[in-house]
Parts: structure tokens; C-alpha cells; sequence
């Protein structure tokens, strides 16, 4: 949906505008390119009754795969053309198939990088960040370009979500089944480097066998963001534990939030006063807090 901002920041939802996306669908995020002209929506789990391989990753799933749709952006009145212009990942790439199985067709986390016509995206079930471009004098569709294995640590570790530092040298992706944090060089940003697996610190353990969670500790990262100086990198975590009788040590420590320093090399080191765990009155333990905007 497309909404106007008045001056006092209030937000007007413009009722023509909204677009729909096929019933059963779950649209998950939304970027703009840096410079304003296009918008891509991303739709982790897109229907079809024709998916390219084995595509539902559990039971609960719908079968179906993600889709970015691509719009240009009216600078008038804000309204998205070019709907429809829909893209999904190629089954070609053998980074996408893992045990003889596609698994490349399950998105999430974009981001674009800061001055190039760049898009940064997980493939979640194959544990690889995938790079787009875009024609900047052409309607926003995006051509697939590579793939990026994190390397053995990172492999499999279900990268959500995406940040790229303002200057564009770094680019990093919070796994939530290994509970930490990939960084990758961006020298060529077309061809990201990985650089590092960081496993996250702070007080967990691990979830038991048979657990149904896709997680392996108490604690799982989601959303991150680098600070506006490119300085820090602040991760959103949450607890994972669906009842304190899991671990009575670990479970009922709560969300928190980690604290890393992003090194000349773009590698990252925890700081010693970091994770910052709310207060229970502040953040309920039971919350799943997963957005995170650093100003």
C-alpha cells in the first residue's frame, strides 16, 4: 500500500494505490533504490502450483516460492507502475541446491547497496547471499548476477536479514539457526567476499532434540542495522524459548540486543558490555521483537 506523509508525519493511506498480491501470499518487506525511482516488494511465500523443485521448507508452509516484484515510482503523486514485473531465483546456480535438493527458492532480507544500482538478498534454505542489479534508466526490473557462499561455518545457517554499512564496503546477514552474523567485503560490490562467521555471545544454551524450531540455541538474531558512521553493527535478538521449562537457566533471560564493532578489515568484534538484555517490564521474554531502526 502506498501511504502520503504529511508534514507532522502523519501517514495518509492512498486507497487506489494498494496492490494485491495472490491470496495465501505473505509479503514481507519492501526497499526503494537509493535514489528514489524504483521500489522492489518482497514476497517470501508466493502460491504456485508449479514450484521448481522441492520448495516448502516444513509442513506449514505453502507451496510456493518468494517473489520480488519491481515497480518504478511516480515522482508526482507516489503511485508504483510496472506491476507485475515479478523475478524469483534461478534454479540453475549449484549454490542453490543443497543434498540434490533446489533450495533456492525461499527469500529474504534485501537491501540495496548505497550508491550503486546493487540489491543485496538471502536465500534463506541455501545459506547464500544472492546480488541483483538494475538498469538505473530503465523500469526497475532486476537481473540476477551471482551468488556469495558465507563459507563452512555460515553454511546453513538460514540467513533473515540484511545491512550494508553507508559507505558500502561491508555488507552483513544475521543467521538464526547458527545465532550469529556473516560479514562480507564489498571491494567489488558485485561480488561480495566473505570475511567472517561471528557466533553471538551472551547467555543461552542449546534448544533440545525434537524441538520444533528451526532454531539450535535459546537465542536467534533477526533484523540488523549499521549506525549512520559506519562504526557499529546492532543486532536485534530474541529468545527462542516457547516455555521456560526448556532450559530453566537460559529461557527466561529475555530479547536483547548485540553491540558489534566493525574492525578496519570489516570483520566484527563483540564489545564487552554487550548483549543489552531488557528488562522483562520493558520487553516481555515471551516477545518476538524483530525490526530495528538505528538513527
Amino acid at each position: 500500500s502506498v501511504f502520503q506523509i504529511a508534514g507532522n508525519g502523519a501517514l495518509a493511506l492512498q486507497p487506489t494505490m494498494t496492490l494485491e498480491v495472490p491470496d495465501g501470499s505473505s509479503p514481507g518487506q519492501i526497499v526503494s533504490s537509493n535514489d528514489g525511482q524504483f521500489l522492489w516488494g518482497l514476497v517470501p511465500l508466493y502460491p504456485t502450483n508449479n514450484p521448481p523443485g522441492d520448495i516448502p521448507p516444513a509442513a506449514i508452509f505453502p507451496e510456493g516460492q518468494s517473489r520480488m516484484l519491481s515497480f518504478s515510482v511516480d515522482q508526482d503523486d507516489g503511485a508504483l507502475n510496472n506491476a507485475g514485473a515479478e523475478v524469483f531465483l534461478p534454479p540453475t546456480n549449484p549454490l542453490f541446491t543443497v543434498g540434490g535438493v533446489f533450495k533456492g527458492a525461499f527469500m529474504l532480507g534485501m537491501r540495496v547497496h548505497p550508491t550503486q544500482p546493487i540489491l543485496y538478498v538471502n536465500s534463506l534454505l541455501a545459506s547464500v547471499l544472492t546480488v541483483w542489479n538494475w538498469n538505473p534508466n530503465g523500469s526497475g526490473e532486476l537481473s540476477f548476477v551471482t551468488a556469495v557462499d558465507p563459507g563452512a561455518v555460515g553454511r546453513g545457517g538460514a540467513p533473515c536479514w540484511t545491512a550494508v554499512d553507508p559507505l558500502g564496503r561491508y555488507a552483513y546477514t544475521a543467521s538464526v539457526v547458527t545465532d550469529g552474523v556473516s560479514a562480507f567485503s564489498l571491494t567489488n560490490p558485485m561480488a561480495p567476499v566473505a570475511l567472517q562467521n561471528l557466533v553471538l555471545g551472551g547467555p543461552k544454551g542449546p534448544l533440545p532434540a525434537g524441538t520444533p524450531e528451526p532454531y539450535q540455541s535459546t537465542t536467534a538474531p533477526f533484523n540488523l542495522q549499521v549506525d549512520p558512521t559506519g562504526t557499529y553493527v546492532y543486532v536485534s535478538n530474541h529468545a527462542t524459548c516457547v516455555a521456560n521449562s526448556i532450559d530453566s537457566v537460559n529461557c527466561p533471560i529475555g530479547n536483547a540486543i548485540h553491540i558489534l564493532k566493525i574492525n578496519a578489515d570489516g570483520t566484527l568484534t563483540e564489545q564487552p558490555y554487550s548483549p543489552f538484555i531488557y528488562p522483562p517490564e520493558v520487553e516481555p521474554t515471551n516477545a518476538r521483537p524483530k525490526g530495528l531502526i538505528v538513527l
